[in-house]
């Protein structure tokens, strides 16, 4: 047993020890700037990188749009009866869908169709019947002209030429390049066939997508470009 000497002696010791300072809790000046470093580090790296996400999808739906028309003015010609053209500008977003008119479609179009007439321009209805001859203005122009979004433009088109293709450049009159750098039209026929074609849009950045369709099939798909910015 201890004597009562040892516990007043460790007494006296625990008293006379010095006191520890409770640290109150929160961070530091440097701990909060660390802290910022790191966000503003980390930021600089994941902006970028959704802003580029955001651009690349935004490109890829422009493609889209063009490649939904395609399949679209396909079934359009098919539905109707009526050869369909897709012409566009190169060096800007214009473009514009019509009708080739022949003499044969008032015999051989079905519901849809636009002919030409000895008054001017007609269009089939949805019987079958034969509608009132209208004046060829603006208000009844068979182009529907369309234009890309802003930023982007066809910089390129390739169409493979047939006879038939040919025969329609004849007709419309139109000038391969020449002074509005108009491409040669791509064609959608009433048998389901089409213009075996390329066509390039590219954005302000320089990146391109290429609109790849089959003349055979009518298949399209949408590729990158490759060796381009993104």
């Amino acid at each position: 047993m201890k004597p009562l000497g040892f516990w007043h002696k460790q007494t006296i010791d625990s008293d006379q020890q010095p006191r520890r300072t409770i640290r109150s809790k929160g961070f530091s000046l440097f701990e909060l700037t660390l802290v910022l470093v790191i966000l503003v580090a980390l930021g600089s790296l994941i902006i970028p990188a959704i802003d580029g996400a955001l651009k690349e999808r935004e490109f890829q739906r422009q493609a889209d749009e063009i490649r939904i028309l395609w399949q679209q003015t396909r079934l359009k010609a098919m539905r109707t009866g009526q050869a369909q053209m897709f012409r566009f500008v190169v060096g800007s977003g214009q473009f514009s869908i019509e009708p080739w008119m022949q003499a044969s479609d008032e015999v051989d179009a079905s519901a849809g169709a636009t002919v030409m007439m000895a008054g001017g321009l007609a269009t089939l209805n949805s019987a079958g019947g034969m509608m009132a001859p209208a004046a060829p203005t603006a208000a009844t122009s068979t182009s529907s002209a369309e234009s890309l979004q802003e930023g982007y433009l066809f910089s390129a088109g390739s169409i493979l030429g047939d006879s038939r293709s040919l025969l329609v450049t004849q007709q419309t009159g139109t000038v391969i390049g020449g002074a509005q750098n108009q491409a040669a039209p791509v064609m959608f026929y009433p048998d389901g066939t089409t213009s075996t074609a390329e066509v390039a849009i590219q954005n302000k950045f320089g990146a391109q997508r290429l609109i790849r369709m089959r003349g055979l099939t009518g298949e399209v798909l949408v590729v990158r470009a490759m060796g381009v910015a993104k």
